[in-house]
């Protein structure tokens, strides 16, 4: 004992110890080291308590695992974790403990006054308080310090997403793109390039960056472009403090060749022919259903389906890409052409193209809330409290033609949804009274006349600058790229129409499945299927004890829940989120500002916070 007291105390006189005595205000780095002699205490389970969680500062967080505390202490094992306000109902063994245990850490923060970090054990029921400390630092866990952002994301899945649909979009979103850079040389992912942190997809742009870093020409500023025009100076500091390798623009450059060889290889009409046939083979095997009776031959279906998927994702934006770099060229060409107002007609060419009827379903509810309101039908469809009361409207020409369009919407875009790439969002046709409240909406809506008039006031203003360019140059190269900028948005509307109908015909089968378990008890109800990962879905099936599973899916539905009522970050570093600062606009025209990603409509409520 003697021996180790001296030892305590000789470690009081190392550099790092000064170090950190100055920087609490001990100006000499000298302190005088008391030392506390306490029994050793092997105890059943132990951890640390964290009165305020030191990453989020989302309360109590509790860290733990069996045994001694030192093997978590030292870093060498992944504990439990338990945050007493999203997980209620986990480690219904420990209940009465951790009980004990939070109510003893609130009278310990009430004795020191500050947040504090607390280490624990319990022995034979009892509790042990081992050492109390302050939170000093943010974080004391080891993270990857990756840079996640979703502020791009958020354009194409806006909420949250369950955890069958995470492991799919990860997978999707790697397919894609590595089918693209692979041209440049890229040989393989270093890491994926999306995850998902707190039910929402992320970007992550350590990742992203590494293989767009092949690209000659690629810098932090073009990224920031793509995530919609960025100037947050906090939010540029955080991404260009990010390095890439300069062997992969070598690299790059090398393989440049072989990339415009495959970009201008891809031909259009092939490339729809390939979308089409997907399509009727998404829809086979939507309907091969009828040939299924076991839980195995849903799964093996279901895991095939997926499979095919995953082949036709390699397609979903590769030709996409090919036209974004002709609407660069269009871009470039508008510019030189007019020096003084090529921003203004380059705004003018695009602002129409939002109004693709061929495959957008928010332009569709714009024409069809029109003719009720030209047809003088709005009070009828006002007072309309279900979707099948339409059917139920008395016969006229009008009311045939308002129940036509309704049908061919449904026959159309029912596979759509307000949550789209979710398999747990319910589509419309199985939601149909989400439709009609929408149209309301749009009908109760006193500038909605204004929003129609706009749509086709833009469609004219394009017409009128085509038609200003083909009288000032005659040359075939800038209508061949004005095209391209007409097809690309057609092009990506029907191939993400397509991923949408294949995702709700994954949705059906996977329903299916889910009635087929929920009627053995295994699940409680059919929608908890989303909630388990294929993997867990075959053990699930092959299990005589579903109860683990059953308390999973409770967990992670609770937790979804809990997500879904916070407003997320756009940017995580590691597991650190980092919040911006509210940009404050006291200007009511100030509030909408800048080119949306994509061209649209409003076709719902929206929430504006001004301060």
């Amino acid at each position: 004992v003697e021996e180790h007291i001296l030892l305590c105390w000789k470690s009081s006189l190392k550099k790092s110890i000064k170090e950190y005595t100055i920087q609490l205000g001990k100006e000499s780095g000298l302190t005088l080291c008391s030392i506390i002699i306490q029994p050793y205490i092997i105890g059943d389970i132990s951890g640390v308590l964290f009165s305020e969680e030191p990453v989020s500062g989302n309360g109590i967080s509790i860290e733990f695992i069996k045994g001694t505390p030192e093997p978590l202490m030292q870093g060498t094992v992944i504990p439990n974790l338990f945050n007493p306000a999203m997980e209620t109902n986990l480690y219904p063994e420990y209940k009465k403990k951790f009980k004990l245990l939070i109510k003893t850490a609130e009278k310990i923060k009430k004795i020191f006054q500050f947040n504090a970090d607390i280490e624990w054990t319990f022995r034979s029921g009892a509790l042990y308080i081992l050492q109390v400390r302050p939170i000093t630092a943010i974080s004391k866990k080891k993270t990857d310090g990756h840079i996640y952002i979703n502020i791009n994301v958020q354009e194409v899945v806006p909420e949250t997403i369950s955890p069958l649909t995470s492991k799919f979009i990860s997978k999707v979103v790697d397919d894609m793109f590595f089918n693209i850079v692979r041209h440049l040389g890229v040989r393989q992912l270093r890491s994926p390039l999306s995850k998902e942190i707190s039910g929402r997809l992320y970007f992550d742009y350590n990742s992203f960056g590494d293989i767009l870093s092949y690209l000659p020409g690629f810098t932090h500023n073009k990224f920031l472009n793509i995530l919609g025009g960025v100037k947050n100076p906090e939010l540029v500091s955080i991404i260009k403090s990010v390095k890439f390798s300069k062997i992969n623009l070598l690299i790059g450059l090398i393989n440049l060749p072989n990339f415009i060889i495959w970009l201008m290889g891809l031909n259009r009409k092939r490339y729809i022919e390939e979308l089409n046939a997907f399509e009727k083979k998404s829809d086979l095997n939507c309907e091969k259903e009828k040939e299924l009776s076991s839980e195995d031959d849903y799964l093996k279906h279901i895991n095939q389906f997926l499979r095919e998927f995953h082949r036709f994702s390699k397609l979903l934006l590769a030709y996409p890409v090919k036209s974004i770099f002709k609407v660069d060229m269009i871009s470039t060409l508008i510019k030189r052409l007019y020096p003084k107002k090529g921003e203004e007609i380059l705004f003018n060419l695009l602002r129409g193209l939002g109004a693709v009827e061929s495959a957008n379903p928010g332009r569709e509810m714009i024409r069809i809330s029109h003719f009720i309101l030209e047809a003088g039908l709005k009070d009828k469809v006002l007072s309309l409290n279900e979707y099948s009361e339409i059917h139920s409207l008395p016969d006229s020409p009008n009311n045939a033609r308002l129940k036509e369009m309704f049908s061919n919407f449904f026959l159309k875009y029912g596979f759509h949804s307000d949550n789209e790439l979710d398999f747990a969002g319910k589509r419309w046709e199985e939601d149909k009274i989400f439709i009609l409240n929408l149209i309301k909406t749009n009908l109760l809506s006193p500038r909605f006349h204004d929003l129609y008039k706009e749509l086709e006031n833009n469609k004219n203003i394009r017409k009128k600058t085509l038609e200003k360019i083909r009288r000032k140059v005659k040359y075939f190269p800038v209508f061949y790229f004005i095209k391209s900028l007409e097809e690309s948005p057609v092009i990506r509307e029907n191939t993400k129409v397509i991923a949408v109908k294949c995702i709700a015909n994954i949705r059906k089968l996977t329903l299916k499945l889910g009635k087929k378990l929920a009627e053995r008890n295994f699940l409680n109800e059919p929608e908890d299927i989303f909630f388990l990962d294929f993997n867990e879905l075959r053990s699930l099936s092959a299990s005589n004890d579903p109860s683990k599973f059953i308390e999973l899916i409770e967990i992670r539905k609770k937790n979804l829940e809990y997500y879904k009522l916070n407003e997320p970050p756009h940017v995580f570093i590691g597991d650190n989120p980092v919040y911006f600062k509210k940009q404050n606009r006291d200007d009511n025209k100030t509030i909408f500002k800048g080119l949306p990603a994509s061209g649209g409509e409003i076709i719902s409520s929206i929430k504006i916070v001004k301060n």
